[in-house]
């Protein structure tokens, strides 16, 4: 897992994978899901963050992709 941050966005980018991207789920105005050609998560987008990630952003995530846990608990 790599984490990077954009001050300029004020973006979190959580990369899980080093698959390429096919599609981006976009979960809410702040957290998109980057996806494979399988429908695999590859990575995460959070703006406004770290540290402002709405507890239902989050369990909405985590309810559709189950992997994507850990990426929350590290941005605790």
């Amino acid at each position: 897992m790599l984490v990077t941050y954009d001050p300029e966005a004020d973006a979190t980018y959580i990369t899980v994978s080093e698959a390429a991207v096919a599609t981006t789920d976009a979960l809410s105005d702040l957290v998109a899901v980057d996806l494979d050609a399988a429908g695999t998560p590859v990575g995460v987008e959070v703006l406004k963050a770290p540290g402002r990630v709405d507890a239902g952003d989050e369990e909405m995530t985590v309810a559709r992709y189950p992997r994507l846990r850990a990426v929350f608990d590290t941005l605790r």
